[in-house]
């Protein structure tokens, strides 16, 4: 039983619910609250005003959206996006550009053998320099465009 109370809205598959207006709910178990909001897959929610989620699994937990103008996807097989992405920009010249600050809790790795934090070796190219960070027992040591400098690293404990 699937129903639509939002003006309009359309509600199709098992079990779905889309409330708000110009929602779309469409599946099974999945409903669509939020005004301009679209729910697709299995046990999927969109709770807030103008999102959009889709969740892959079977699993029967819900999922669903945190705030406003949010984009979410839950797919048990990962997410594949072929070709170029952009984050923060429309100019994408590589698989994945990025236009602010990256932040990681479990760090970043870089090519095949370079991984953040504990760098070993990692090349970053800021407009026209090249900049190469090695990081050793007790010096950090950079390349800037063929000029070496060695910063002292030192262990604080308390």
């Amino acid at each position: 039983m699937s129903s639509a109370t939002g003006f309009p809205s359309h509600a199709e598959g098992a079990f779905t619910i889309a409330h708000g207006d110009v929602s779309h709910a469409e599946g099974n178990s999945t409903s669509a609250m939020g005004s301009t909001s679209h729910a697709a897959g299995n046990y999927a929610e969109a709770a807030h005003d103008r999102t959009w989620i889709w969740k892959g699994s079977t699993e029967s937990e819900i999922i669903s959206t945190t705030r406003t103008d949010q984009f979410l996807v839950s797919a048990a097989g990962g997410v594949f996006i072929p070709g170029n992405v952009g984050i923060g920009t429309d100019s994408i010249d590589n698989a994945l550009t990025i236009n602010g600050i990256i932040s990681s809790s479990g760090g970043i790795t870089l090519g095949q053998t370079t991984s953040l934090p504990g760098i070993s070796a990692a090349t970053l190219v800021h407009a026209t320099t090249a900049l190469t960070l090695t990081i050793t027992d007790i010096f950090l040591k950079i390349n800037i465009e063929g000029k070496d400098y060695a910063l002292p690293l030192y262990e604080y404990t308390t």
